[in-house]
């Protein structure tokens, strides 16, 4: 029968303070990336929560913060018609949108 292993206290001592920068130390790892905890960092998307020139239903689009001017087509989520949207970004962030119908107009 084995014995079981005992534990220095210095040993002890040490694992006890393994966070999570001294357990990728003691493995060799790299820092793990986790979304969000670096304040440089900026999203990449957001969503909109626009209305729809034809139906008048409100719904949601994924934006792209990474572009500075954008324009494009965007089908509604309830109605199916196509609908123009104009997004203006500054610096990773919406500044303006303008929402309207594929022919143009804002009704």
């Amino acid at each position: 029968m084995k014995k079981p292993l005992r534990a220095s206290p210095e040993l002890l001592k040490e694992a006890l303070r393994l966070d999570a920068l001294n357990v990728d130390r003691l493995y060799g790892l790299e820092p793990a990336f986790e979304p969000g905890q670096d304040p440089r960092q900026v999203p990449l998307d957001e969503f909109l929560s626009i209305r729809c020139p034809y139906c008048r239903e409100r719904f949601e689009v994924s934006v792209d913060l990474t572009l500075s001017h954008q324009v494009y087509f965007e089908d509604c989520q309830i109605c199916c018609n196509a609908i123009e949207l104009t997004l203006v970004t500054v610096a990773g962030r919406l500044t303006s949108h303008l929402v309207r119908r594929s022919d143009g107009s804002d009704a």
